[in-house]
C-alpha cells in the first residue's frame, strides 16, 4: 500500500497537531500514514517506518521542539533526506511553537525551505499541504471547497445530544464545527408568552440560524449567537469557522422545514424520561444554579408537556435513531463508529 503523505512527529505533539492534521489530510482524500493507525500488536515498529517512509510520496515533518531535542526523531529527518536525495520524496515541513531563527539552528536544510506554521491554524497548514500534495492541481481547491457535510442532532432535553456531538468532535479533531442552535432563542419576553416556552419550536429564530448555516456552509465564518440560561438572554457571540463536518445540536434541529433541509444527515437520540429527568437535576444544579424543587417543576410545566407536543413528532424526520441508556458515558458505542463511517463514505460520494 502506498501512501501520500507519512507525518513525522515527537510523541509529545501527537494528540495536539499529528491526530488533528492526520483528519484534516484524510478528508482532503489524502492517504496518510501515522503510527498509531498502521502498527499491530507484536508488529516491528522500525520495518513498519522503513516500508512506509519508501512508500511515502511526501513526508510532513513538524518541526517543534520536543522534536529537535530527541535522537529517534532526528534518525526519520536523516532518513527522510536520504530519500529526498534519491528523488524519492520531498519534505514538507511544519513549524509547531519554533521561530525561523530555532529552525534554522537546528537545520539549515529546512530552514531555506517555505515553511507553513501551527500559528496559522491546522486548517491552514492541511489546506497548504493538500494543495502540494495534488500538485497544487485543482483537485486540492475541489477537496476544501467541497460541501461540507452537516449532521443534526436531536432529541429531549438531556437526551445526551451535546455528548453524542462531543464524541464526533473527538473522533474527528479540528474538522468538526459545532452550531448550536440554542443560540437562537428569541427575545425572553416573547419566550416567557409561548405555551411550553423555551420548549416550544416558535422560541427559535429560525431565520437567523438558516442565514448563519448557509454561511458555514459557503466556507465563510459566521458570528453565531451565545445564549445564557441563568438569564435567558443571548450573552454574546462567538466567531465559528467552516470546517468539512457541521454539526447542529438542538431540541428543535428538526422543527423548520427549511431549517431541516439544510442538514445531510439527521440523529435523533433517544433515552428514558427519568433518566432524562435524572440528568436534568444534575446539569441545572451543576451549571445553572439552580435547586432541585425549580427544576422539577419546570420539568412538569413546560419540558415534559412541551416534549410530548412538538419535540416527540419530530423523530420521524430522523434518519438514525439512537438509545442513550447511560452505559455509554465514557465509551464509544457501535452506533458512532457506524455513523462516522457513513460519513467517510458519504464525503467521498460529494
Amino acid at each position: 500500500m502506498s501512501y501520500d503523505v507519512f507525518i513525522s512527529h515527537a510523541s509529545e505533539d501527537k494528540q495536539e497537531i499529528a491526530q488533528p492534521l492526520k483528519t484534516l489530510l484524510t478528508t482532503a482524500g489524502l492517504n496518510v500514514w501515522l503510527d498509531e493507525t498502521e502498527l499491530g500488536l507484536g508488529d516491528s515498529l522500525r520495518a513498519h517506518l522503513d516500508s512506509a517512509m519508501s512508500r511515502s510520496r511526501y513526508a510532513v515533518v513538524i518541526i517543534s521542539r520536543h522534536y529537535m531535542e530527541k535522537t529517534w526523531t532526528n534518525s526519520e529527518l536523516a532518513a527522510f533526506f536520504s530519500l529526498e536525495n534519491k528523488k524519492r520524496k520531498k519534505i514538507l515541513p511544519v513549524r509547531h511553537k519554533v521561530t525561523h531563527e530555532e529552525l534554522l539552528q537546528f537545520s539549515p536544510m529546512l530552514a531555506d525551505r517555505i515553511c507553513v506554521s501551527t500559528d496559522d491554524g491546522l486548517r491552514t497548514v492541511a489546506e497548504k499541504i493538500a494543495r502540494v500534495v495534488h500538485d497544487n492541481s485543482t483537485s486540492a481547491e475541489l477537496f476544501w471547497n467541497r460541501k461540507p457535510i452537516v449532521l443534526g442532532i436531536s432529541g429531549a432535553s438531556c437526551s445526551g445530544k451535546t455528548w453524542l456531538a462531543e464524541k464526533f468532535q473527538q473522533l474527528y479533531p479540528g474538522a468538526v464545527t459545532l452550531f448550536d442552535l440554542d443560540g437562537y432563542y428569541k427575545d425572553r419576553t416573547y419566550v416567557q408568552s409561548l405555551d411550553y416556552r423555551h420548549d416550544n419550536p416558535s422560541a427559535i429564530n429560525f431565520e437567523n440560524a438558516i442565514a448563519d448555516l448557509v454561511t458555514l456552509k459557503s466556507g465563510r465564518s459566521a458570528n453565531l449567537p451565545t445564549y445564557d440560561f441563568e438569564t435567558h438572554r443571548v450573552s454574546g457571540s462567538k466567531t465559528c469557522d467552516p470546517a468539512p463536518i457541521i454539526l447542529v445540536e438542538g431540541l428543535f434541529a428538526f422543527a423548520n422545514d427549511r431549517f431541516r433541509r439544510e442538514l445531510d444527515v439527521k440523529v435523533w437520540i433517544t433515552a428514558a424520561p427519568d433518566r432524562c429527568l435524572e440528568r436534568r437535576f444534575e446539569r441545572d444544579a451543576a451549571e445553572r444554579g439552580r435547586d432541585p424543587s425549580e427544576v422539577l417543576e419546570r420539568y412538569k410545566r413546560d419540558v415534559q408537556p412541551g416534549f410530548e407536543k412538538y419535540i416527540r413528532p419530530m423523530r420521524d424526520f430522523a434518519d438514525v435513531v439512537l438509545l442513550n441508556d447511560g452505559r455509554n458515558k465514557d465509551t464509544q458505542p457501535l452506533i458512532v463508529e457506524m455513523l462516522v463511517a457513513y460519513l467517510d463514505r458519504f464525503g467521498s460520494m460529494r
